[in-house]
This record gives structure tokens, C-alpha cells and sequence, in this order.
């Protein structure tokens, strides 16, 4: 299953005042979150939300093929595409990341992944 880094918003504009006020010129910190499958983060969304949805795994080839149909026809028909190849095929890598250096160096804190869920289920409720 391939990873993603699933960081809190308020987490990243934080670490980015950080990185103004204490980064050293030139250097680069990496601003993320914590590291989980796919599957994991919906689990936890669920979990969270007390909403339970089926997740239906779809082999990658069949995605890759669906959403090269899918682009084909919106630029046939000139509409933006849903879904392209390309966001298919980055899905599929790993994007795990560490913001070790960024905690170490300016003081960055990583959100844990449940309470950043529940602060933007609880905001896009309220919206």
C-alpha cells in the first residue's frame, strides 16, 4: 500500500512563520505530518467522524486505464478532467516524509493525525 504524508493545515502555516523567524538562509525543512496507508487515513477519517464508508479496492492498472478514459473525454468534450493518469500514478508512489529536521531546528509540531481530523471535520460541518 503506498503512503501518504497527511499534514494539518494550521500545522503548515505555523511552520512556515517558523522557518521566517529561526531558519537558517538557504536551508530547506521539510513541513509534514504523519505517514499513513491509504486505507489507514480513511479508518481514522471514520473512525473520527463515526461515519463508516466501503472502500473498494481497485487494482492499478484498471485505474490507470479508467482515468486515461476519463481524460480523453474531457478533452474531447473540452471540460477539466476529474481524474488524470498522472494524479493516478502519483497515488500510487510512496510520499513518505520526515519533519524531523523542522521539529529539531525551528520547533515545528506535528498535529496528531486524529485531533487535525476532527478540527476540519468539525470546521467544513460548520461551513
Amino acid at each position: 500500500h503506498s503512503i501518504g504524508n497527511y499534514a494539518f493545515i494550521d500545522d503548515i502555516v505555523r511552520g512556515h512563520v517558523l522557518a521566517m523567524e529561526k531558519g537558517l538562509p538557504g536551508e530547506r525543512y521539510i513541513l509534514g505530518g504523519t505517514n499513513l496507508s491509504f486505507l489507514d487515513f480513511f479508518s481514522v477519517i471514520s473512525t473520527v467522524s463515526g461515519q463508516t464508508n466501503k472502500m473498494i479496492r481497485i487494482p492499478a492498472p484498471i485505474m490507470i486505464f479508467t482515468a486515461s478514459l476519463v481524460f480523453f473525454f474531457s478533452r474531447l468534450f473540452g471540460k477539466p478532467p476529474k481524474i488524470a493518469p498522472q494524479w493516478v500514478k502519483r497515488y500510487l508512489q510512496n510520499w513518505a516524509v520526515s519533519s524531523e529536521k523542522a521539529e529539531r531546528e525551528l520547533g515545528y509540531k506535528v498535529t496528531p493525525i486524529k485531533k487535525g481530523i476532527a478540527k476540519t471535520i468539525q470546521w467544513l460541518r460548520e461551513g
